[in-house]
């Protein structure tokens, strides 16, 4: 495929009113790429190419934002600038994305910063390892912590991330987003071909063999009913709640009606049921976070609620509740409260898309879904808008499905026994209603 046809295929433009233009490049390069002895290769390589840059400095001092992420299956890389900078921007990006000097690296002070950050991230890791290690089977490769692990990052030599480095960073493997003026389209397809020239960037993979893990494998939850893990902690100190849903990948539509569920059930404000019922009403919680996390193979839905211990069986009984109530069934959800949910998310949605950041990443994620599934923000808000509560009804029973999900509690042991009993019965009752 010539340079043209392989741009085209994987740049994304989308235009704006505004004075600001956008650049993201992302790679299907992340944790779940990382064999026995690389783990963590992906964020010291992020790490590597964004500070290894010159002119990010001189960016952030004028006002600009530069800045990257590794995900579990992703690594990417965005800058934010005036209009007027666009040629400056792209040829920015693509220099810190493609254009690494390897010879030039301190790679010792990157492992530092690297291993300093998995220090103090240390708590976070740990809990996340758990909650995957409960909800994910024990070869999934989602399991693999972005952090990577110690002996790893020390053991990483210049050759060994460069090759790692050649296997992913080309531009076959790279998904291109742009957001723009709609006068300067032409102009930027001009720009993106000159410094992708300019820079010699490698159309396919330089490495020829396979040395990672890229195999297409199905990456599911346990194969059981759902799973409880407790840990530990002091009597006096505030204990918390997670609970997560397996949800559709970002290549199912559905995935995005998983945003309208969660403006609904968990928003941390005064108009989401369990703020309602749970905060406002019983004083049970002191905060609620709430994040959804979509990946290739599958996406996450949590919950996390913190409180004191004496109200962790209580909660969980009233978060089944109110999902029976409200999503699984109509037992609770009437017409009006279901039209009046959808008025203020569509509202809050256009209210979020006059924030570059985050309508650059929405519509980032819409442009992830497959050819069949093609959907931009006006049909987006369609989908919810034109929503009967029968068929919102049937998208919550089809995606949280309460055989595969987890339930993460930070309390002290000694209610080990009650809770474990709590939730079993809990949603077991939960479940035979439902059905």
């Amino acid at each position: 495929m010539e340079l043209v046809d392989l741009i085209k295929k994987n740049t994304t433009i989308t235009t704006n009113n505004d004075d600001i233009f956008m650049i993201q490049i992302t790679l299907d390069c992340g944790a779940i790429n990382e064999k026995e002895g690389i783990h963590g290769y992906s964020h010291l390589l992020e790490h590597i190419k964004f500070h290894k840059s010159k002119n990010t400095k001189l960016y952030i001092e004028n006002s600009g934002v530069v800045n990257a992420y590794t995900s579990k299956d992703v690594t990417s890389y965005y800058i934010k600038r005036n209009k007027e900078f666009m040629k400056d921007a792209i040829y920015h990006c693509i220099d810190i994305v493609y254009n690494t000097s390897f010879a030039d690296v301190n790679l010792e002070n990157e492992k530092k910063v690297v291993l300093e950050e998995m220090y103090t991230s240390r708590t976070r890791t740990e809990f996340f390892k758990s909650l995957l290690d409960t909800i994910l089977e024990e070869n999934n490769l989602y399991r693999n912590l972005i952090i990577g692990n110690k002996n790893d990052i020390n053991n990483a030599t210049k050759k060994s991330i460069k090759d790692y480095n050649d296997y992913f960073y080309h531009l076959s493997n790279s998904k291109i987003m742009c957001s723009c003026s709609s006068s300067q389209k032409p102009l930027l397809k001009r720009l993106l071909k000159k410094a992708i020239t300019h820079y010699k960037v490698p159309l396919y993979a330089i490495t020829p063999k396979k040395l990672y893990n890229t195999d297409k494998e199905e990456c599911d939850f346990k194969r059981f009913n759902y799973s409880l893990v407790l840990q530990d902690c002091p009597t006096k100190k505030q204990n918390a709640l997670y609970f997560v849903f397996k949800i559709p990948s970002k290549n199912d539509v559905e995935h995005l009606y998983v945003r309208f569920i969660q403006f609904i059930l968990s928003n941390n404000n005064k108009h989401s049921l369990l703020f309602e019922h749970i905060r406002t009403k019983k004083g049970l919680i002191y905060n609620i976070i709430s994040d959804i996390e979509v990946f290739e193979h599958f996406g996450m839905y949590s919950i996390g609620l913190n409180t004191s211990s004496n109200n962790c069986v209580q909660i969980i009984e009233d978060i089944f509740k109110i999902m029976n109530d409200y999503l699984f069934t109509k037992k609770k959800m009437t017409n009006s409260k279901f039209e009046k949910y959808k008025k203020d998310f569509v509202q809050r949605t256009n209210f979020d898309m006059t924030n570059n950041d985050t309508s650059f990443n929405f519509l980032s994620s819409l442009s992830d879904l497959p050819k069949k599934h093609k959907c931009n923000y006006t049909s987006f808000i369609k989908m919810i808008e034109n929503m009967t509560l029968e068929e919102f009804i049937s998208i919550c029973n089809s995606t949280l499905n309460l055989n595969k999900m987890g339930c993460y509690v930070v309390s002290p042991l000694t209610s080990e026994k009650e809770l474990t009993s709590a939730f079993i019965n809990i949603i077991d009752k939960f479940k035979n209603e439902v059905q």
